[in-house]
């Protein structure tokens, strides 16, 4: 090993070890000094607790033991001053309370009192619409309240015959005892904790060096704090186990430098002499200042004469060199010829290549772009297809409930129309709002897509049993419906539930844009081919436009914006019909004569043929 590596090595291992010494005694300090300070603070901790458990002792007591008093309640149901002064206000100083009311059971005052300088406690605002009904059902309360700017202990109960010391008989008033927390209070938790003691309005207080600091809250009636009392004691020990560590921290540290310096300077003399030499050999390209350092038998010598001999390799690879710059001359004239032709051909042939990509880099720019379109696309139409799924079933349990109770006051308030009236506008508005979100779910639950159930059926069952849903809210309006159906319509080849859902939509509507005394014709019969049913429905309503017609059944949209406020909706129904239907192979229209003329809407089923049954039974399997 050279002796520059051993000195560095030595000089580098005391550093070290010096500086772990070092460190393990600071550490060791900081854990004694935080043990230390962690059993003052809990100290401190039960310390202060327990005062100020203390200090609001005697108010309790006071609020307690007087409050379950017969003269009390004789005082409380007529006003005695005398006798509260002599019974009540000589206490307050026994009982460390700055003042005292007696009130009602209707929050009346009946007697107050206060110690001289505290007068302002007893127009203090108590909150007393939302302190009497807790204090009624808990009998006793202690709590803090911030008033004008200062914080009052509380102390309350209520007022009971002697008799009564559990307090389980009649309430006949409220007593309240109220202590205000200043310069006073605060000195007698000073006396009794031996700590600087301070009101705070927050719970993150910072102790100066060598204090501990300890913070209560002080809980108001909704159990949140409306302050905080901070108790500082200091901490001598702490502060002279921290100087104590800093003391031997600058000692190392001292000690640490003197010896790193004393090998530095025996580095700088040792080796420093024969760096200059091989320094300036090497700066001035000389062997002659290495010598003498070329006898020498250590790490230097050997190193001067390897100098010393590469200087004499030089001179002959310089004389090499030479000879071969001249052959290196005509090798680079040929080279340069030969890239230029290189160059020239590789330039063609990416002239014609740029195009070619070019081209295939702005067709896969577009193939990204289109497929992240799709993405969002596809993203955005599933999150709205849950969010509309979720609010519509968390709507739907508490809307059964006003719809069932809507009806139980129809039928309990007959004698009384006008509240019957008003319980029949609630269930005409639960109606609208369960035939909304029902339209919302199967638009969010892609039912519109239309589920392979199919199965023959009679269509004229179908058609009395949507109009028979439908009557009750009918009759209310004073509408009625006029059905037409011929006694020999065949079976229709869909799914029954998807042409209910469509035949309610369709005569909910029509009852909803009907006036009041008109009617809605139901009519069902065969097409002229033979092969389809078809149901139309006629209302007397407010009728449409020919421009309203061509939007009916886009999702979300309203026959004319200006009727929103007169026929509530979505503006999903019609969209949901018009899917469910073509979804079983059938079609919807629509017609008006224009805007007061009403609307017929009809809509076409396949006929059920021989043959098919098999269709409807493998449905279930596909």
């Amino acid at each position: 090993m050279l002796v520059k590596t051993k000195i560095i090595l030595a000089i580098v291992s005391c550093a070290v070890l010096f500086m772990a010494m070092t460190l393990v005694w600071r550490n060791h300090e900081q854990e004694t000094a935080a043990t230390l300070q962690n059993g003052l603070r809990e100290s401190q901790e039960r310390l202060a607790s327990s005062a100020l458990t203390s200090n609001g002792a005697l108010p309790e007591a006071f609020s307690i033991s007087f409050s379950y008093w017969d003269e009390m309640v004789r005082a409380i149901e007529k006003p005695d001053k005398k006798w509260g002064d002599e019974a009540v206000g000589t206490a307050l100083s026994q009982f460390a309370t700055d003042a005292t009311l007696m009130l009602s059971l209707q929050g009346e005052s009946a007697y107050a009192t206060s110690l001289p300088g505290k007068e302002r406690l007893l127009t203090a605002d108590f909150n007393l619409r939302e302190l009497l009904p807790i204090l009624k059902e808990k009998k006793t309360l202690h709590y803090f309240r911030q008033m004008g700017g200062e914080i009052l202990e509380v102390c309350a109960a209520t007022v009971h015959m002697s008799a009564d010391a559990a307090r389980k008989g009649t309430v006949h008033g409220y007593f309240i005892c109220v202590k205000a927390v200043d310069k006073q209070f605060l000195a007698s938790l000073e006396k009794s904790t031996s700590n600087e003691v301070r009101l705070v309005a927050t719970s993150k207080v910072e102790a100066s060096e060598g204090y501990g600091t300890v913070v209560k809250k002080l809980m108001g009636l909704d159990g949140r704090a409306v302050g905080y009392l901070a108790f500082t004691v200091p901490s001598p020990s702490i502060t002279l186990l921290k100087d104590s560590s800093n003391r031997a921290l600058w000692i190392f540290a001292l000690f640490s430098t003197c010896i790193v310096s004393i090998l530095f300077l025996a580095l700088m003399v040792w080796i420093n002499r024969p760096l200059d030499q091989l320094g300036q050999s090497l700066t001035s390209s000389d062997p002659a200042p290495l010598v003498k350092l070329n006898k020498a038998g250590n790490e230097f010598g050997a190193l001067a004469r390897q100098v010393t001999q590469s200087f004499e390799q030089k001179a002959q690879l310089e004389s090499l060199l030479a000879e071969r710059t001249e052959a290196q001359k005509a090798l680079s004239l040929a080279n340069e010829t030969l890239e230029r032709r290189v160059r020239e051909r590789t330039q063609d042939l990416e002239d014609a290549t740029a195009g070619l990509e070019i081209e295939n880099a702005e067709r896969r720019l577009v193939e990204v772009q289109l497929l992240h379109a799709r993405n969002v696309a596809e993203t955005a139409s599933l999150a709205k297809s849950r969010f509309l799924a979720n609010m519509s079933h968390e709507f739907r349990t508490p809307l059964n409930s006003v719809l069932g109770f809507a009806d139980l006051l129809i039928v309990k308030l007959e004698d009384t129309p006008k509240l019957a009236r008003y319980a029949s506008n609630i269930r005409e508005a639960g109606d609208r709002l369960t035939t909304m979100m029902e339209n919302m779910l199967s638009l969010a639950e892609g039912s519109t897509q239309g589920e392979q159930n199919a199965e023959p059926f009679q269509v004229e069952l179908l058609i009395r049993e949507v109009v028979d849903t439908a009557t009750r809210a009918a009759n209310l309006k004073g509408v009625s419906f006029e059905i037409d159906i011929n006694p020999d319509l065949p079976l229709v080849a869909a799914e029954r539930t998807a042409i209910a859902q469509t035949l309610f939509a369709l005569t909910t509507n029509a009852v909803k844009f009907s006036p009041a005394d008109s009617k809605v014709r139901v009519i069902a019969s065969v097409n002229d081919r033979k092969d389809r049913i078809q149901i139309a429905l006629h209302d007397q309503g407010i009728g449409m436009t020919s421009g309203a017609i061509e939007s009916l059944f886009e999702e979300f949209a309203q026959v004319d914006d200006s009727q929103e406020r007169l026929f509530q909706g979505a503006g999903v129904g019609l969209a949901v019909a018009k899917k469910l239907v073509e979804s079983q192979g059938g079609e919807i229209l629509a017609q008006s004569d224009g805007p007061g003329k009403g609307c017929q809407f009809c809509i076409t089923i396949p006929i059920f043929l021989p043959g098919q049954e098999s269709l409807y039974q493998s449905s279930p399997a596909a």
